[in-house]
């Protein structure tokens, strides 16, 4: 039997007030479907799940957000840094708007990553969570940190130093998507770059070189907290989620946990159910080739559930 698909394949554009302004957000599905938050990769917006979405059952509520300071979204203020545990609370002003007692959580890349501490905070609130390609996240011997945290607050310095007072420069579209194709560290098809370039665009002259990223600049040099393993490991045991890690095949071991397999591991042991599948793409995957994605994560979210 054919897998019914979302109510519109047409995403609604949702605004979610906070106090520095508003998080943006595209929404497919019934409104009153159970919920599910899907947030982006590093630098990307709610546009990385453009393929994605309409491809997932209709009985779900598919919520894609931009993250502070990227697509749609408010930036934080001038000179606020983006610390990598106030993404974490993004997540929860959004979930605390919207008043879901549960919901079910989809990220790629860092918003995997994100989504694991987010699960590991909230384990009343994460049911099921999907992580795509999910980054390497960052783990360094205690004795290193202090020097991790001035290095984080040394880039910040750079990059308003760089962009402060200074006229952002302009391109055509062309121009902007191929220095944004090239600025990636990972490959991409031109139509998935085209998507996330839509959604953080602008031209306050009109004219066809005028083009910009709106993009907050300083989410370049936005701050990690450094954690050494076994703090990593402990933070991690508060999991309860089921899990589904999507790996893709192509991808660098920068996206694939290489560098820690304990922290797998605490995953095996403390998710309530975990899975892990390979599929055929590069890191941007699930953009390039969402019908690749797609049946995995849709069985996932529908196996042993009533949702």
């Amino acid at each position: 039997m054919a897998m019914q698909l979302s109510e519109s394949t047409e995403p609604r554009e949702v605004r979610i007030p906070v106090p520095w302004g508003f998080i943006a957000a595209k929404s497919w599905g019934k409104r009153d479907g159970y919920p599910i938050i899907a947030v982006h990769g590093t630098m990307d917006n709610a546009a990385s799940f453009d393929g994605l979405a309409p491809l997932i059952p209709n009985k779900f509520h598919f919520l894609a957000i931009d993250l502070p300071g990227c697509g749609r979204s408010s930036h934080y203020p001038d000179g606020l840094p983006y610390h990598f545990v106030e993404m974490v609370s993004a997540i929860r002003r959004v979930v605390r708007y919207y008043e879901w007692e549960t919901c079910h959580y989809v990220g790629h890349s860092f918003g995997g990553m994100l989504g694991s501490f987010f699960a590991a905070m909230y384990p009343e609130t994460v049911k099921k969570l999907v992580m795509i390609d999910i980054v390497q996240i960052r783990v360094s011997p205690i004795a290193f940190h202090s020097m991790a945290f001035r290095a984080n607050y040394e880039r910040l310095f750079a990059v308003e130093s760089k962009t402060s007072g200074n006229q952002r420069p302009t391109y055509t579209k062309d121009e902007l998507l191929k220095r944004m194709i090239a600025s990636r560290t990972t490959r991409i098809g031109d139509r998935s770059a085209a998507a996330l370039m839509s959604r953080c665009i602008n031209n306050d002259s009109g004219e066809p070189g005028g083009y910009y990223l709106s993009i907050d600049q300083k989410g370049k040099a936005s701050v990690h907290v450094p954690l050494s393993s076994e703090l990593m490991c402990a933070v991690m045991q508060s999991i309860r989620c089921e899990l589904l890690m999507v790996r893709a095949s192509e991808s660098r071991g920068t996206f694939q946990l290489n560098g820690t397999p304990e922290l797998v591991e605490v995953f095996r042991k403390c998710c309530s159910r975990f899975e892990s599948v390979t599929v055929e793409g590069y890191h941007d995957v699930h953009m390039d080739h969402p019908e690749r994605v797609a049946p995995i994560v849709s069985k996932f979210l529908l196996g042993n559930s009533s949702l």
